[in-house]
């Protein structure tokens, strides 16, 4: 499963004219919002999302529709190359919002921009309403629409500055309605996300293990991830270049431009750090730096050696132990085997044991000759633009007063029936959220609903002695202690080589799921699984599994299915498999009773 997106219709019903980030009721008929009462679209940021409806040319609506949007954003997707003409005409005659600065729509109705660094240009966006209900009864409607945010400490402090919010915060006052960033939810296990600097810099530490004149590639382009190229190429200074993709600079030179204080904010990466500051650093060339970083598509004539590539990707729930396993360096004796790819070649191909997945992966591999280890090709480090469910509610402490009402951003069917609803994460009595996702989703069975589990934080980064002492799990593909035979390693193997009789055997052995929450325990487990796999060759390691399967030594397969159970003891192999000695687990009596019943 891939990271949700946005699934808010754009209805807001205390604000029956207005629209926010989707704007599908335009061109939809027979609704219970008409689409000609429309008169306000709000677009957040830059992301596609959350304009989601505008690029359709508005000419069947009766009355005319204002787009309300920060000019960063306008120009972000602007410079979108998927951007249609009727996206580009709709926007032609948009409304430019700055950032904390007020706007009247029309009497008693106003608006404000607060930045959320999500991306550039990007906002929660506070709308106030005083219009008189029925041309008599005066109305204070309050809604705040958070948007795409990572509500991390700083983030949080910055808000408290904003002059609308401020009553909220401090005062008396309480919010109508507030639409929450929920993107933690389609996870179904609340992960806690280390602060975005801290993997920034866990990456530039890893960096810097390399060998002088290694490049990097960083092939993600979504508006969001300035940041870090900024803090590595802040890091490394004259020790290293920057080259970006053509059409990237362009657009990052076009905001290297004075304006007044409200635009400045809309060029921020973070809190402080705006995108000048990397602007600055793309001018440089050093012929002698340490390093090159290439951002997205870069020519090919820039490149004036051919070196491996290292590619650089951001991850949100990568455990710490899946980063030590996977993703440092490793020395010779670590391997099960490693050999250069090619005569001449500098890359190498390793094979070595997961303990997290229980069985061979395969990476290439470059060598540090100086200290004699052996650096991935493929390195994650941990970035979320995204907020976990503890930063939400870390986020709902701000308020002096909880909010009336709280909507969620991003949700499904999946996620009510595993028991995410307003009452029970935010406690929101009668949330109009809550209602509607019974009428359209259907009850939620109440066990579910009211599981303690629901609102557990599992912090995949605390220190080993912590986790031990909690019985908390560090495994990436294990989030509870249970057995389960359809994420089993050995099941897996006895099924794949048509061993039906010993696996059905061993899956009477093992606990099975019970339950809703373990059914999600073991879909997460899958996902990680498949992910994890997605980052390696594991055709070869499939062939040389079958090759051990297929091996006349009955000694030899044994001490291979041993090497799948989890244990803590390593010894090493006695068998005479062809290849270097490795490391293996010693079984235990359960183990070895279902050895016993293989037939070969």
């Amino acid at each position: 499963m891939t990271e949700s997106a946005l699934t808010f219709n754009g209805i807001v019903p205390l604000l029956p004219d207005i629209l926010v980030d989707n704007f599908s009721l335009l061109h939809t008929k027979n609704t219970a919002t008409p689409a000609n009462t429309i008169k306000y679209c709000f677009v957040s940021h830059g992301h596609s999302d959350h304009y989601k409806g505008l690029d359709i040319q508005f000419t069947n609506l009766t009355n005319p529709v204002k787009i309300l949007l920060t000019e960063t954003t306008r120009d972000l997707i602007l410079a979108h190359s998927s951007t249609s003409n009727s996206l580009r005409r709709n926007l032609a005659n948009c409304t430019i919002v700055s950032m904390n600065k007020t706007i009247e729509l029309e009497p008693n109705l106003k608006c404000t921009f607060i930045p959320n660094f999500h991306c550039l240009g990007s906002c929660m966006i506070f709308i106030n309403d005083r219009r008189l209900k029925d041309g008599v009864t005066e109305n204070d409607i309050n809604v705040l629409y958070t948007g795409d945010v990572r509500f991390e400490d700083t983030v949080i402090s910055s808000f408290k500055t904003s002059s609308v919010l401020s009553p909220f915060i401090f005062g008396p006052k309480k919010l109508n309605m507030l639409y929450l960033e929920t993107t933690f939810a389609y996870r179904g296990v609340n992960i806690e996300i280390p602060e975005n600097l801290n993997g920034i810099h866990q990456l530039i530490d890893l960096i810097s293990s390399y060998p002088k004149g290694t490049h990097f590639r960083f092939p993600q382009l979504t508006y969001g991830f300035e940041e870090v190229w900024l803090k590595v190429g802040e890091y490394f200074g004259n020790r290293c270049n920057i080259c970006i993709d053509d059409k990237l600079k362009k657009l990052f030179a076009a905001f290297n431009r004075t304006g007044d204080i409200y635009y400045e904010l809309e060029k921020r990466v973070n809190v402080i750090d705006n995108i000048d500051k990397l602007n600055m650093m793309l001018d440089k060339q050093n012929d002698d730096a340490e390093y090159t970083f290439f951002i997205g598509y870069v020519k090919n004539n820039v490149v004036k050696h051919k070196k491996p590539m290292i590619k650089i990707t951001p991850a949100i729930d990568l455990s710490k132990s899946e980063y030590k396993e996977v993703y440092l360096g490793k020395k010779e004796d670590e391997f099960h085997d490693i050999y250069l790819t090619s005569e001449g070649s500098d890359t190498w191909e390793g094979i070595f044991w997961s303990y997290e997945n229980k069985r061979y992966l395969n990476m290439n591999y470059i060598k540090n000759h100086k200290d004699q280890i052996y650096l991935p090709m493929e390195i994650k480090f941990i970035y979320s633009r995204h907020s976990s469910f503890s930063e939400t509610k870390s986020f709902l402490e701000l308020f002096k007063h909880k909010p009336l009402d709280i909507y969620p951003l991003t949700e499904s069917y999946d996620t009510w029936h595993s028991g995410f609803n307003m009452l029970h994460y935010y406690g929101i009595p009668n949330a109009s959220y809550d209602k509607q996702a019974t009428i359209k989703y259907g009850s939620c069975n109440k066990h579910v609903v009211n599981l303690p589990e629901n609102l557990e934080i599992v912090d995949q980064w605390r220190s080993n002695d912590f986790e031990k002492e909690n019985n908390k799990t560090t495994s990436f593909n294990s989030v509870s202690t249970e057995k389960d035979f359809d994420f089993d390693a050995i099941g897996q193997d006895l099924r794949r080589f048509g061993d039906h009789k010993s696996f059905d055997e061993r899956k009477m052995m093992l606990t099975p799921f019970d339950g809703r929450r373990m059914m999600r325990q073991k879909e997460e487990k899958k996902r990680r699984y498949d992910r994890f796999l997605g980052n390696t060759n594991t055709a070869k390691i499939d062939e040389y599994m079958k090759s051990e399967f297929d091996s006349k030594s009955n000694k030899a397969i044994v001490q291979f299915i041993r090497m799948s159970e989890d244990n803590s003891s390593i010894v090493e192999n006695e068998a005479k498999v062809p290849s270097k000695k490795r490391k293996v687990m010693p079984s235990d009596k359960v183990l070895d009773e279902l050895v016993r019943q293989i037939k070969f």
